[in-house]
């Protein structure tokens, strides 16, 4: 493989523009044109690049600082392809499922410790289990890029000792994709600043987390349990789309603001709509909440007994009508960090200690 550590390429003019914050370090980013790879960094407000010609790009091994941690970072090799994912899995003996991480990689990661997902120097220690992101990576927080980089490496790994890595996308990645940058943390923007090029260019389809955040779905089955962001309306009930084809729908629209996918199908729509939408909806918390023959319907479309969602702030971990609903999005920002583990038909709530506690 080959090893990029960036103390040995060239600085920017970039790096001296007024306004620079000369703490501010973030990346890699990994861009493509023509037979080259172009890695792009900021290290301590200076820009940092290293353009390559390869013929495999998986013989690249990138390496991420990780935050909080000075001195310490993880290789992540460059995966040889990215497809699609699949949308229906089957069950895995235990699973551990968070959301909205959105740029805090310090608790992300003391969730995974604690769960026993990782060990201290990031490797994947899960075996067959299943990591499930049920989405909301973006935005808000500092470390966006190291969240990201890290369930990409962790994904590969995963797939070695039989387990899987699930990265479900939330109504933040659709907004960063597709030109809505509201909620893009301050940092981000000085970034492509420093890089000379628009936010938006950090993420388009020829970079490489761009091209890999567009190979996820929006939902998702393992088992009997149904994963995703939002949750699930009674238009999208009344689609009656399998998950494969609603995912394979949507899709290609990522990146199109789903406002522009009326000019392609007007009923395309509902799944981009905030009120309908399987990454925006929130029925089954405000009004006008979804009845218990809404979510029944849900159940018997997708062939499941539960529904996990983020998206809606909850103080804790917590099941909704009757069990057949669980919130798990718990605002990682105010530092209350946790995950909802599941091992065979049990659920429960872990703390950043990994303890855990039965849901009701």
């Amino acid at each position: 493989m080959i090893r990029l550590f960036f103390n040995l390429v060239f600085l920017s003019p970039f790096s001296f523009c007024s306004g620079q914050n000369n703490s501010l370090t973030d990346g890699p980013y990994v861009f493509y044109k023509d037979n080259y790879v172009l890695i792009r960094s900021i290290d301590n407000g200076n820009l940092k690049n290293d353009s390559i010609a390869v013929k495999n790009k998986n013989t690249l091994l990138l390496s991420v600082a990780v935050p909080g941690q000075p001195g310490t970072s993880f290789s992540v090799p460059l995966k040889k392809t990215l497809e699609y994912e699949t949308a229906e899995y089957k069950a895995a003996d235990k699973l551990l499922v968070l959301s909205d991480i959105e740029g805090t990689f310090q608790g992300f990661n003391k969730l995974l410790l604690a769960g026993g997902v990782i060990d201290k120097q990031f490797n994947w220690i899960f075996g067959t289990g299943h990591l499930v992101i049920c989405g909301d990576l973006f935005d808000r927080g500092e470390e966006v890029t190291a969240c990201l980089w890290l369930l990409y490496k962790l994904e590969e790994e995963a797939k070695t000792k039989g387990g899987y890595v699930h990265v479900i996308l939330g109504n933040h990645e659709i907004m960063n994709l597709s030109e809505d940058i509201r909620y893009v943390h301050p940092k981000y923007l000085q970034v492509a600043t420093l890089m000379g090029i628009t936010y938006m260019d950090l993420y388009n389809a020829g970079t490489e987390l761009g091209h890999w955040l567009r190979t996820k779905n929006i939902m998702e089955r393992i088992g009997d349990v149904l994963f995703l962001h939002g949750g699930v309306s009674q238009l999208v009930n009344q689609r009656g789309l399998s998950l494969k084809k609603m995912n394979n729908r949507v899709r290609p629209l990522y990146d199109k603001d789903g406002i522009d996918s009326l000019l392609v199908e007007e009923n395309v729509t509902t799944f981009f709509d905030a009120q309908t939408s399987p990454f925006w909806y929130r029925g089954y918390f405000m009004s006008p909440r979804a009845s218990m023959a809404q979510v029944d319907s849900t159940l018997r479309i997708y062939n499941v007994h539960r529904i996990v969602v983020g998206h809606t702030i909850v103080d804790s971990i917590q099941t909704l009508y009757n069990g057949k609903v669980i919130a798990i999005d718990v605002n990682h920002h105010i530092g209350n960090h946790q995950a909802l583990a599941i091992e065979k038909d049990s659920f429960y709530r872990m703390n950043l200690e990994g303890k855990k506690r039965k849901l009701d």
